[in-house]
């Protein structure tokens, strides 16, 4: 954990301010969440193509903050610990410490690279937060957490359709195995903790 910081403090200061191509996507999304945090409307007022959470997320960072690139990257910065943490707790669960830490070394020089695909700055904050909330929902699924790993479930539903398909995947996979591993009764006891968390978290944003 405490190289993985160094690291992180390293890269950064590396690559500092040279995080995504603002003058298209990453630009796109800036200007879209300053327009929403001065009170416009995604799919309303402004063309948006993916789901709100990562968008309105940095929205209301703006409203708190200001807007401004220091406030953006300040939020991408977090952002990007939180991947790669939860990167490395699910890593925990499955590798010793250091094939763990190793992977979440790689990790960490994709998230910081200069390319739109980057964590800092991305494309759009959809990935980035379809990214975080599906390891968090392994990492729930890991440890037999349902409620929690249904409301991270829920949260990839407001990113991107194909994470959210994913995310739904995922959970159908680890019913079939608890019903492979416990019998049929404990899945179908597990079905509801997981699946209506994410159901009403994401179909209640959706429909509002």
């Amino acid at each position: 954990g405490g190289y993985l910081g160094l690291l992180f403090a390293v890269m950064t200061a590396l690559t500092w301010r040279k995080w995504g191509v603002p003058a298209i996507d990453a630009g796109h999304e800036l200007t879209t969440a300053d327009r929403i945090s001065k009170g416009a409307e995604a799919y309303r007022d402004v063309r948006y193509f993916y789901g709100p959470a990562g968008l309105y997320t940095l929205a209301a960072t703006f409203k708190v903050f200001g807007v401004s690139f220091t406030t953006a990257f300040a939020f991408g910065l977090v952002q990007t610990a939180a991947i790669i943490g939860a990167f490395y707790a699910l890593a925990r669960r499955l590798l010793p410490v250091l094939t763990a830490a190793l992977c979440a070394a790689i990790l960490t020089t994709i998230g910081f690279s200069g390319t739109a695909f980057n964590f800092v700055l991305p494309h759009t904050n959809s990935a980035t937060f379809g990214i975080l909330f599906m390891l968090l929902m392994l990492l729930a699924l890991s440890r037999e957490r349902l409620v929690l790993a249904g409301l991270a479930a829920g949260v990839v539903g407001l990113t991107r359709p194909e994470f959210a398909a994913v995310a739904a995947l995922t959970g159908a996979a680890f019913l079939v195995g608890m019903w492979r591993d416990q019998g049929m009764r404990a899945a179908l006891r597990a079905l509801p903790r997981l699946a209506l968390p994410a159901v009403v978290l994401a179909g209640g944003v959706l429909a509002a």
